[in-house]
């Protein structure tokens, strides 16, 4: 019995105009940028990359990334950044860009808050010092894995190591 295929579409990235080849050097991604109501994962890695690929971004192209035509989103986003590099939009105005306030301006909305996070046991500080054997990762991949998939990752990387430069 075949499966149900359902069509994937494909981007093709591989050609533009100059002004295309502009846009794809500002484009700033990042972890970080979810919709309301999900959280991140308590992954180390992640919570890494949330701070590591907004902090490029900003050294990159400025406070003002999320600005630029390539990064804007669709939907309009409250942000208190003012002035600074890479400012492509009236700036505000004269709006109020604080909060709390008794101008009408932006007020935060529990709506918005990142979801708990259910854990059993305690949580607390963890000290990365504790555990910062770096192959202690990779030595408990090669344990959940197959005989022949070890193996052959082991003559790979036997192969790499024999290379050199």
């Amino acid at each position: 019995m075949a499966k149900e295929q359902i069509p994937v579409p494909t981007l093709t990235t591989n050609s533009g105009s100059p002004v295309e080849d502009n846009q794809n050097s500002i484009t700033a991604f990042s972890p970080a940028s979810i919709v309301p109501g999900i959280g991140h994962s308590p992954d180390k890695m992640l919570q890494a990359r949330i701070f590591s690929y907004a902090d490029a971004h900003r050294y990159r192209l400025g406070v003002n990334h999320d600005l630029i035509p390539v990064n804007k989103p669709g939907c309009p986003v409250m942000i208190y950044h003012r002035d600074g590099f890479m400012r492509v939009d009236a700036n505000g105005g004269g709006s109020v860009n604080y909060e709390p306030n008794s101008l009408n301006g932006p007020v935060q909305r529990a709506a918005f808050d990142e979801p708990p996070l259910r854990i059993t046991g305690d949580a607390a500080r963890h000290d990365h010092r504790d555990d910062n054997d770096q192959s202690m990762q990779a030595g408990n991949l090669i344990a959940i894995l197959t005989i022949g998939i070890a193996t052959m990752l082991a003559l790979v990387l036997l192969q790499l190591i024999t290379v050199g430069p």
